[in-house]
């Protein structure tokens, strides 16, 4: 009985899962059809990311990537198993268990933290630029600290000397040397600051490594998690830029000595040299007088008068070897010819009055020099506004602008020229060494050394009268009973004040600019402002503030209410009084006394509960330069034409025609329009300047052809139900970049009606997820014509010669990629990729043209920027190009499970006295499987042999 019990529960399982089974199947293809669709995007948006701006793609999405590759196998045999009807109790439970792991991939792509990629200059194996080193004491002292690292007892070091001495220089060069010997990227620069805070710092070293710690607030944890996280790194080395105290190493979670792990720091005092527990310090030492003045004659750039080199001499010995000192006064003095300048120059810096007698006097005295030869007041007031920021902060270009337009110290003109004298005062500050450019988030930004900012503070303690608090994590607000009645700006940024509770009432009638931005601040009593009459500036950026107090209204000189950010706003007091700058706010009513702010000039509404205002309003804002809002009228922006810079959304393609043909703004330079029901993408407004993007929006067999501003630069198509089987684009001759992605009902790309410019100007072409298209250019077919709506077509005239980049995915039914007529025009083509196209069986059409020739019955046609050739997932592809492509800017090949092809058509190899090698420039070749790349044929009997070392044979 026990038997026949065990066979009926198994025959029951079986007819369990021969009725589930085919269930059970769809839901696994539902599921990967899924998990492909995200594939698909997330490929698009690196491609975009990776080549437009520089970026590179985090660990955890390429690690994901390549478990959606090995699943992807994994889901192909089970579907194989099952249409040769070999399904089991077994298959089943393999499709249960392939389901759960493919819902499990897509839930860690929802998991990832922020962007798919990083910048560049947060990669911790990118080199840094460091400046070139002077002086035989810094070679030495090169020499010796790489010696050091070499020795495994020794797994701290530190580097201590006055500020300006050339530490950081020193540092950097042995970062760079690290990732030269090393090999990898297990070298990590994290710059400190003067106000150590354990918490920043484990944060700091997180991003640094791509270490995710902002779920964890507990310290001990923090530092438990990164421990781990640094440990897992062999042979890692971390460098500590700027330490000013000491710590103990496992509080912040530095695993140092582990796995060969180094530590290297820089300070000022051996004191903390000696309490970090360095086992060897290097003092770096001034230059000598010989090197100081062939460093300023380097940084000059030009022979030196024989009336001037005394003078110039006597100047370096006032720089008393310090690097930084004498890079800054060469900045200064750079294209400055005449003696009596020069003369007065040293002179003014033997008068120099100095404010601190410690060790850093002398660097004082020498960057106040150079801020003194600022004689340009904007210049001055631009370098004193970047001290304003925390120390180390990175300030973005267009923010710091931005404030400096508000105070009124850019101001005329247009918004382009502001901003074109804003960056033109940055690049100068950047020239004369006082500012250093970084890059931070794909953004351009300034930086201040800490030595340069403590200086602009000095100065601004004296004239005009500034209060710098920034970065010092403060939970309240100074004791307004110290605050001198003739401040005039004050900087509170980016602290944790929570409130300014009744009672606070400071006396500053000067006081013309308040920074409050980045706190965490929810209220503000009505009293405060109470004697703040003089205000103009107003940041309450990235606050927790729910309700401005209403005593607001009451400031009559203010000109700018800055809000970004301030997602938990809901209510504002009267406008009216003011000209008012609204950023990015949760306000769900728009303001009253808006329409009375006839000098408004920058309008930002995005991310509120403000979807579009009231008609009439924006026909009172003549003034408006600048406008951002959800959703806004196409007639009532042709009537505001001072405008230069628009973001908006309009619900169809019928508005955006409307838009296109009303509008009259002659000096818009600058606009970003969504069609769709929904509010833009995050990543919109990093797209371009002039953006057209389609969002989930239908395009009908009725409708007329999509009307395009002639200056659009990016348009993009995303999840659109395109009825008309094409697109037919107009007015566009100055696209540079076409993106679309999960269309559905177009069978060709570009038809007959479209203009042809659109085909010349552009430069990248992005393609993914187009189940109906079969070609790229076509016709309306004729009524004799078979079923299909349209035929192929040839291309016009110059289609495609700009083109740079090209991305097809995951297109099933198109078979022929580039059609006749074409191949000649691709000369600027660098990178083109194409993968999942299961139907594909010819990229490149070929036709006999000018512009290509034969050699020994063999077409060839020159590619001359062709670098990058990427295909995969291709298993109808049988050629690539029947003649020959001549390639010599061909860097790197991956060709993965395109097995039907037998020939690559590039010309690979150099022939140097008959010996064959490898492309100069080619670096890399990924092949899968091995053995389609040993039955496949090259254009030289030696080639495999001879690139042989450069080809990685594994699935990518």
């Amino acid at each position: 009985m026990e038997n026949l019990g065990k066979a009926i529960e198994v025959a029951a399982s079986v007819v369990d899962y021969t009725l589930n089974f085919k269930e059970k199947k769809e839901v696994l293809e539902r599921k990967w059809k899924q998990l492909e669709s995200i594939e698909a995007d997330i490929i698009i948006e690196l491609e975009s990311a990776e080549n437009r701006s520089g970026k590179k793609r985090k660990n955890e999405v390429t690690n994901w990537l390549s478990n959606v590759a090995l699943m992807k196998k994994e889901v192909q045999d089970i579907e194989e198993i099952a249409v040769q009807g070999g399904w089991s109790i077994l298959l089943g439970r393999r499709v249960e268990k392939k389901t759960e792991e493919v819902k499990e991939l897509i839930d860690q792509r929802n998991r990832f933290q922020g962007a798919l990629v990083f910048d560049v200059q947060e990669d911790c194996g990118d080199r840094l630029l460091a400046p070139k080193l002077a002086g035989q004491a810094f070679q030495k002292n090169l020499s010796e600290i790489q010696e050091c690292l070499m020795i495994d007892e020794v797994s701290i070091l530190g580097i201590y000397g006055m500020g300006g001495v050339g530490k950081t220089a020193l540092v950097m060069n042995i970062h760079n040397h690290l990732l030269l010997r090393r090999g990898n990227a297990n070298v990590y620069w994290v710059s400190v600051s003067q106000d150590l805070n354990i918490y920043k710092l484990q944060s700091r070293i997180a991003k640094t490594i791509g270490f995710d710690l902002s779920n964890e607030d507990d310290e001990k944890k923090r530092a438990a998690k990164l421990s781990k996280a640094l440990s897992k790194r062999a042979e890692f080395v971390l460098i500590l830029d700027d330490l000013w105290i000491h710590f103990p190493l496992e509080k912040v979670g530095i695993p140092v000595g582990v796995n060969r792990c180094k530590l290297i720091l820089t300070t000022r005092s051996l004191d903390v040299c000696w309490r970090m527990g360095c086992q060897k310090n290097f003092k770096v030492e001034p230059l000598s007088e010989k090197e100081s003045w062939d460093l300023l004659k380097e940084k000059i750039g030009e022979a030196v008068s024989v009336e001037v080199k005394p003078i110039a001499k006597s100047i370096v010995r006032e720089c008393a070897g310090l690097p930084l000192g004498i890079i800054t006064v060469a900045g200064s003095m750079k294209g400055v010819n005449d003696v009596y300048e020069w003369r007065n120059a040293l002179r003014e810096l033997e008068e120099s009055i100095v404010w601190q007698v410690d060790m850093e006097s002398e660097v004082f005295r020498i960057l106040k020099f150079s801020y003194n030869r600022l004689i340009d007041s904007a210049l001055q007031q631009g370098f004193l506004y970047c001290a304003l920021y925390p120390e180390d902060h990175k300030v973005r270009r267009a923010e710091l602008i931005e404030y400096l337009i508000v105070e009124g110290v850019i101001g005329g003109g247009s918004r382009e020229a502001e901003f074109d004298m804003g960056h033109t005062i940055l690049n100068r500050l950047e020239k004369v060494c006082l500012l250093e450019g970084v890059v931070e988030r794909g953004d351009r930004c300034v930086k201040m050394h800490d030595l340069v900012r403590d200086m602009a503070i000095h100065i601004m303690k004296v004239d005009p009268r500034v209060m710098v608090k920034a970065g010092k994590q403060l939970f309240e607000v100074p004791d307004w009973r110290n605050w001198a009645e003739d401040l005039v700006r004050i900087s509170l940024m980016y602290n944790h004040i929570r409130e300014i509770p009744s009672g606070y009432s400071p006396r500053c009638p000067q006081l013309s600019t308040l920074l409050l931005r980045g706190n965490n601040l929810r209220s503000i009593a009505d009293s405060f402002f109470n004697q703040l009459h003089g205000l103009k500036v107003l940041d309450l950026s990235y606050t927790h503030i729910e309700q401005l107090p209403v005593s607001i209204s009451l400031l009559m000189n203010l000109s700018a209410l800055l809000l970004r950010g301030c997602n938990r706003l809901r209510h504002m007091p009267s406008l009216a009084q003011l000209t008012a700058d609204m950023h990015y706010t949760k306000v769900k009513h728009v303001p009253q006394g808006m329409e009375l702010l006839l000098n408004l000039e920058y309008l930002d509404l995005s991310d509120t509960e403000i979807e579009e205002l009231p008609t009439g309003i924006l026909l009172n804002l003549s003034s408006l330069q600048v406008l951002i809002l959800d959703q806004v009228k196409a007639e009532e922006i042709a009537s505001l034409r001072k405008l230069e810079r628009l973001q908006c959304r309009v619900y169809n393609v019928g508005e955006l025609n409307a838009y296109t043909t009303s509008t009259r703004t002659p000096n818009l330079i600058q606009y970003y329009l969504l069609v769709a029901q929904h509010k833009p993408p995050d990543n919109l407004l990093s797209r371009g300047s002039k953006v057209v993007y389609f969002d989930n929006c239908s395009i009908s067999e009725g409708e007329d052809a999509v009307l395009l501003p002639k200056d659009v630069q990016c348009l993009d198509f995303y999840r659109c139900n395109i009825k008309r089987s094409s697109l037919c684009l107009k007015n566009a001759t100055e696209l540079r970049s076409f993106t679309i992605a999960s269309c559905h009902g177009i069978e060709c790309l570009f038809s007959s009606a479209s203009s042809s410019s659109i085909f010349q100007s552009l430069e990248d072409l992005y393609v993914s997820d187009l189940k109906d298209l079969h070609f790229l250019f076509g016709r309306e077919a004729d009524m004799a014509s078979p079923p299909a709506k349209f035929i192929p077509l040839s291309p016009p005239l110059g289609s495609f010669s700009l083109l740079k980049k090209f991305v097809v995915w995951g297109c099933p039914s198109i078979k022929k990629l580039f059609p006749p007529g074409l191949s000649s025009n691709l000369q600027n083509l660098e990178d083109i990729s194409v993968h999942y196209c299961k139907n594909m069986g010819e990229l490149i059409a070929m036709e006999e043209q000018l512009g290509s020739h034969k050699r020994k019955g063999i077409l060839q046609c020159p590619f001359p920027k062709l670098q990058s050739f990427s295909l995969s997932n291709l298993p109808e592809l049988k050629s690539i190009y029947s003649g020959k492509m001549i390639c010599n800017s061909l860097r790197t090949i991956y060709v993965n499970s395109c097995l039907k092809l037998k020939r690559m058509p590039f010309s690979l190899m150099a022939l140097d006295n008959d010996q064959p090698s490898p492309l100069p420039s080619l670096q890399n070749i990924k092949i899968f499987p091995q053995e389609w790349w040993d039955c496949v044929e090259l254009d030289h009997h030696d080639a495999k042999s001879v690139l042989l070392p450069l080809c990685q044979f594994k699935q990518f």
